[in-house]
């Protein structure tokens, strides 16, 4: 694979055409067809389906642009810091769930910016099933995980940064809190609200589902937290959520945990590679994690 076909093939990703593609790049549309050709080739698999008007990713096209974006990056911070050997101005990569995008990185973002800010950031959702493949692979450089299992890895370096408790909430008018001694049974002929299928603590929910035997009859997806929150405070179902991202509204009363018989306890894992040597800078956004996480 050559860095030019790379380019190329994310530009057509990115405009969903070969034409617009070849105006980007200043190529002919037939060096564009090329490029992607001998690419297909070499890799053995079709990237691009061409029967419609507009040019869609195929299954494989979708994983190799994950790659690509990887690639380029690094070729891009390799000329900037050769270039510019002086202050760096790297790519930091991370998956990160929600939680912790929205409730810490914040406080960690603009206290970091003070000693590097020339650093950028590319946030990635959670992803428990990739992460240990994405970082030795260096797709990711750095990940957190909420999770209520131990996460065990050879090749992988870990950190408990703190405990929270996962609660299932509804809205304070919900009939649900009006029973005693609620289990998940009690909970299957509500609206579940979750997040969607990578974040681990839906992964929680699935495991507590299947030891319980109980499967809700209606279950909703959402790709943001502050969406599924609003759903709740508007009367609408049950979500399994982190306490910490729900602190204000627990203080406002506009949401209300649900009191079950056991409590659910997960760990907020960083984890990183075990043989890396890590560049000042990510070490300095750990150590901030690590501080601001215990606040």
């Amino acid at each position: 694979m050559e860095l030019r076909q790379l380019k190329t093939f994310r530009t057509i990703a990115y405009l969903g055409s070969f034409q617009e593609a070849a105006k980007v790049l200043f190529y002919a549309q037939s060096t564009i067809s090329e490029q992607v050709k001998n690419l297909e080739q070499e890799l053995g698999v079709k990237l691009f389906n061409r029967e419609s008007k507009s040019t869609a990713l195929t299954e494989a096209g979708q994983n190799l642009l994950t790659y690509v974006n990887q690639i380029l990056r690094l070729e891009e911070e390799a000329v900037k810091n050769i270039t510019e050997q002086n202050e760096p101005s790297e790519i930091i990569s991370i998956r990160m769930p929600e939680t912790l995008g929205i409730y810490y990185f914040p406080k960690v973002l603009a206290e970091f910016g003070k000693t590097y800010p020339k650093i950028r950031f590319d946030i990635i959702n959670c992803s428990h099933y990739s992460i240990t493949q994405e970082l030795n692979s260096a797709i990711i450089n750095l990940a957190f995980l909420i999770t209520d299992d131990p996460f065990v890895s050879n090749e992988l370096d870990e950190k408990l940064l703190f405990k929270t408790e996962l609660a299932f909430v509804a809205h304070p008018n919900n009939s649900i809190h009006k029973k005693k001694n609620i289990t998940l049974e009690d909970l299957k002929d509500e609206a579940i609200l979750l997040p969607k299928e990578d974040c681990s603590y839906k992964l929680i929910f699935d495991k507590l589902s299947i030891l319980e035997k109980v499967h809700p009859n209606s279950l909703y997806f959402f790709n943001s937290i502050i969406s599924l929150k609003n759903c709740i405070t508007e009367e609408r179902g049950i979500t399994l959520i982190p306490v910490v991202s729900i602190k204000e509204e627990l203080k406002k009363n506009t949401l209300k945990k649900i009191k079950l018989t056991k409590k659910i306890i997960a760990n907020v894992l960083m984890i990183w590679r075990k043989s890396e040597k890590i560049a000042h800078p990510q070490k300095h956004l750990m150590d901030l994690f690590v501080k601001h996480c215990k606040k």
